[in-house]
């Protein structure tokens, strides 16, 4: 599944998809018209869907939401966390084209500087994003960073569920580090990759 919805009509030829790249793209379309998002669109903010194969049966990440790089490019995870998590991914053997990636907020939270998703813009995204795993239908889900592990587990500290094997209706979550972490403390790159190898053990 290549399809990115850069505008809000559905392109022509869709109803010829299948099911579920026809409910995905309906399902990014009701987030970038969705009020409650309002504030976040402005001229130079793009919309950033995920990326991957739709009802996989495979391996779902999840940040918290697009930075500078993948704002411009409306594509997540590139940019050096980009590049750390390819790496990451290339030491389990997996490409990105393997996995889907995909963030909590859809777009880059700014105003009046870059900063993190406030808890308005995160509760108004998780019933999209349960959306987004039910499409998917991934048998490992790995939320990156604390943002994207509260979304699951909102009454837990991230650092108590980061490196664990966890079980939500049916399906393992492994919560990790954020790859931008690594680029900051390359002293969590050992615990990542640590964390990578549990990831590929869980896929079987």
């Amino acid at each position: 599944m290549t399809h990115t919805p850069n505008e809000i009509t559905i392109p022509n030829g869709i109803l010829d998809a299948p099911l579920s790249v026809q409910r995905w793209w309906e399902l990014n379309r009701a987030y970038m018209t969705d009020p409650a998002f309002q504030h976040m669109r402005t001229r130079n903010i793009n919309y950033v869907p995920g990326r991957g194969e739709l009802d996989s049966g495979g391996l779902m990440f999840i940040g918290e939401a697009p930075g500078a790089n993948e704002n411009t490019q409306q594509i997540p995870f590139v940019g050096k966390a980009g590049e750390i998590w390819e790496q990451l991914l290339d030491s389990i053997d997996l490409k990105r084209q393997d996995v889907y990636i995909t963030n909590v907020v859809k777009y880059q939270p700014m105003r009046p500087t870059n900063r993190d998703p406030s808890p308005y813009e995160v509760s108004n995204s998780l019933p999209y994003l349960t959306e987004e795993v039910n499409l998917v239908n991934p048998k490992v889900i790995v939320p990156m960073g604390r943002f994207a592990t509260r979304a699951f587990y909102p009454d837990k500290d991230a650092s108590h569920t980061r490196g664990k094997v966890l079980e939500r209706r049916g399906r393992y979550v492994a919560p990790i580090y954020h790859p931008a972490a690594a680029g900051y403390n390359e002293v969590l790159l050992p615990k990542l990759e640590k964390q990578f190898r549990t990831i590929r053990r869980l896929l079987g």
